[in-house]
């Protein structure tokens, strides 16, 4: 056997050493390094996840805290719209109420629904909040006979009545008797489905 001079063992260990190192690096520090920047990445992923839900959590704290309120506003709305079938009582209502204030009543109703008429809407629904718009409703025309002083105080007991009639405008027309008004107005109150 030949000897192998000591250039030679320097340089053979020297390859020997390369390929350990080459298969060191190919086999465990690259596929530890692709394994750290996966777990990087998901990491990321994880956190970016993690901080949605922490959000939504927060808007959800956030509407159950405000329930309470968005439940009292509701009932404010349902108290003051009639259900669908109640508009007998409040004719009812306002017939009694006339009487009881010796008005002498004329009073008409007629039903619109904004989902049945085509074409732009109305001045007066545009400036509607969204959750009355396009919601029926009955436009009641009164034509009342009777003092100013019962006039006053019927408007005054309509205003206490438990639900909402929208008025925008009150004529007064003096009668050829001496002390007796005549009231003209339109009121709408809206509708909301039976339970």
């Amino acid at each position: 056997m030949a000897r192998i001079n000591l250039k030679q063992q320097v340089l053979l260990t020297t390859i020997g050493i390369a390929i350990i190192s080459v298969i060191i690096i190919s086999l465990i520090i690259i596929p530890t390094i692709k394994e750290i920047l996966s777990l990087k990445n998901n990491i990321t992923e994880t956190q970016k996840f993690l901080e949605h839900q922490y959000e939504k959590t927060q808007r959800m704290r956030r509407s159950v805290h405000s329930l309470d309120g968005i439940i009292e506003q509701t009932k404010k709305f349902l108290n003051t719209t009639i259900q669908e079938g109640n508009e007998l009582k409040v004719i009812t209502e306002l017939e009694k109420l006339a009487a009881n204030n010796n008005i002498d009543q004329n009073l008409k109703a007629q039903k619109i629904d904004p989902k049945e008429i085509k074409g732009l809407p109305s001045e007066e629904e545009k400036s509607l909040p969204p959750i009355l718009k396009k919601r029926a409703y009955y436009t009641f025309s009164f034509s009342n006979t009777g003092s100013f002083a019962n006039h006053v105080n019927y408007l005054k007991e309509m205003e206490k009545l438990p639900y909402y009639l929208n008025i925008n405008s009150l004529q007064f027309n003096k009668k050829n008797t001496d002390n007796l008004l005549e009231l003209r107005f339109d009121a709408n109150v809206y509708i909301t489905e039976p339970k």
